[in-house]
């Protein structure tokens, strides 16, 4: 598996990406122009997006996004309001989990994403 992690804090985006780390290897990008860029050059199997992103946040990402790909996108997020959770599933959004997060929730919502998207997907269990 392929995941790569939009979030522009370094030490939270290399958090997330360990947290991932058991299911596959991931890449890292910092702003919303790099993650599109990224995801739009690349093949990968689930995305986790923040929201509140320099250069292009990530309501446009995930906008310009779902234009071209169907890859899955968890949003990961401090905006919490029912408004953006609505507003971000309605643009394609697959999952939506508020920070701060349970980083074992996390991988749950990953396994869950990509058993819907992969058959071939099994959580070792």
């Amino acid at each position: 598996m392929k995941f790569l992690v939009i979030e522009d804090n370094i030490n939270l985006n290399q958090s997330i990406r360990d947290c991932l780390g058991k299911l596959g290897t991931s890449d890292a990008a910092y702003d919303g122009l790099e993650g599109l860029y990224m995801a739009e050059s690349n093949t990968y199997d689930l995305i986790i997006l923040d929201l509140l992103l320099p250069k292009k946040n990530g309501f446009e990402v995930l906008q310009e996004l779902r234009k071209k790909s169907t890859c899955p996108v968890i949003i990961l997020t401090a905006l919490s309001s029912t408004d953006k959770k609505i507003e971000g599933l309605k643009l394609g959004a697959d999952d939506y989990l508020p920070k701060p997060f349970d980083r074992d929730e996390l991988v749950a919502r990953a396994e869950a994403v990509l058993r819907r998207y992969n058959n071939n997907f099994h959580t070792k269990y």
